[in-house]
Order: structure tokens, then sequence, then C-alpha cells
């Protein structure tokens, strides 16, 4: 039996993506699917993880936005409660006419944390009393952080630079406020990475080892490779798209069809994938 000739390069394009999304559920397709090079069906691989991205992007802004809600709820009660009325920033400068030095003193379980200003230059660091806290002076911000068990740092910032006077309450909540679209962002990336490309990535290399390792035992020449992960990358397709949903999990029965179910799927696909691709080459 010949050897495998090698596939000969070809260009990707774009409008040939939906027709190897629906090839990749008919494994009688594996054959001429897997001729391509490993590069071709590693960025299909992307494109099935950046599309079930794409469309979960209004469920993930409604989840981000949500929690953002919650969030800037939470800041404006703190400030509130942690910050005079008439603090504000002015000119990289923290202003505050009231008694000072002012401290909010906040309690949990035996953590003590306090917020303290004083622009007059008096008070230049938290006291050993606090656990942790901040510090705000006329032109510099200290907090007092827990780095282990018996350490802690006390890192130090500017008085943020705002455009005119405001409010301290408003400058954070605002501040927050502003971070609300390039942390979606951030967390849409970190999605795609964490919970689609790397971990199709990581079962289709696994898949194409063992697949690779299978095929080589047989006493017919084995499958390269660079085919058993092409296999293996196409077969991961009905996995993507079903255990996207499961965002949408309310029930342990649910977790489990939908964590069962495109597995099943997934190795159905890449063993008859195999086979066909076995039978391909052996016609040859």
């Amino acid at each position: 039996m010949t050897d495998t000739p090698r596939p000969e390069k070809k260009t990707i394009r774009l409008e040939d993506f939906p027709k190897k999304l629906l090839r990749s559920f008919m494994p009688a397709a594996y054959p001429e699917l897997a001729s391509e090079e490993a590069s071709a069906s590693a960025l299909y691989l992307a494109g099935v993880a950046f599309l079930v991205v794409l469309l979960l992007v209004p469920v993930l802004y409604t989840m981000h936005k949500r929690l953002y809600e919650r969030q800037i709820t939470a800041t404006r009660t703190y400030v509130e409660r942690a910050f005079p009325e008439d603090l504000y920033f002015e000119n990289g400068e923290a202003h505050y006419d009231g008694e000072q030095p002012y401290v909010h003193v906040e309690e949990e379980g035996n953590q003590r944390y306090a917020v303290i200003i004083d622009t007059t230059g008096q008070t230049t660091a938290i006291p050993d009393e606090y656990d942790e806290g901040m510090l705000m002076t006329k032109t510099t911000i200290i907090h007092k952080v827990r780095a282990d068990n018996d350490r802690t740092e006390t890192p130090e910032n500017p008085i943020p630079s705002t455009p005119g006077r405001v409010s301290a309450r408003q400058f954070y909540v605002e501040t927050l406020a502003k971070r609300k679209w390039p942390d979606f962002a951030i967390a849409v990336g970190l999605f795609f990475l964490a919970y689609t490309a790397v971990p199709l990535f990581a079962l289709a290399t696994l898949a194409a080892a063992v697949t690779f390792a299978l095929t080589a035992l047989g006493k017919a020449k084995g499958l390269p490779f660079r085919t058993c992960f092409s296999i293996a990358a196409h077969a991961a397709t009905p996995v993507a798209f079903t255990a996207a949903s499961m965002l949408f999990v309310r029930t342990r029965l649910e977790y489990y069809l939908l964590l069962g179910v495109p597995l099943l799927l997934f190795m159905l696909f890449a063993a008859f994938g195999a086979r066909a691709c076995r039978r391909a080459q052996e016609a040859t």
C-alpha cells in the first residue's frame, strides 16, 4: 500500500465555513474534510468556538449587565456609607472641610476595615488597630491590605485626576460604570478561551492521539496524526454547540444530559469518521 500523500494546500475561504459546519454532522464526508491541512482544521475549530461565543453574546451581556447593576448598587451604598458627602476631588487633590481625621470603621468577623480622611497632613499611616483600610490625604490614597496571614502591604496611589470638581462618591460610582464595556469585552474573551477554544482544542488533540494510537495498532497502515486531528476537530462541532446550552442548566438531569449527549455524539462521529477515512485510505 502506498503512503498517504500529504494534502494539497488550499486557500481557506470564509464562505466554505457553513458548508464544513453542516458536513461535520456527516461522518461519510470526513475523508474529504480530513484531506485538508491540519492548520485548516484548527482554524475551522477556532471558528466554531468563535461562532458559539458570538451566539451567546446576548446571554453573556444580560448576565454581565445584572452583575454590574448589583456591583454599582453595592458600590453606591458603600461610598454613601463610608465617605462624607462633601468630600470631593479637584486638580488631583482631595478636599474636605469637615472635622479631621474623619474615620469610618466597619467590622466583619474579627477584621476591622477603616476609611480615614485627613487632608491636613496630620495622619500619615493607617493605625495598627485596623486590619485593613484606606487613608486619603490631600494628594495620596494609601491602602492597607493583607498579603498573607501575618503580613500587610501599603500601596499608594495619587488622588485621581478629574475634569473639575467631582464628588468622591460620584467618582467611584462613575468609574465603575465606565468599566462596564471594557470588562464585558474581557469577560467575553476569557469565556472564548477558557470555556470554548481551549477545551475544544484539548478534547480534539486528546481524541486525535487516541485515534492515532488505535489505528496504528491495526494490521493496516494507521492514519496520520494530522488526519486524526482533522477528524476530531470536526467531530467536536456537536460538543461546542450542545455544551454551550449548559448556561441554561437548572437541574442535575439537564446537566448530565447536556454533558453526556454531546460527548456521545463526539465519540460516534470520531469513530465513524475514522472508519470512513480508513476505508478511503485503503481504496487508494
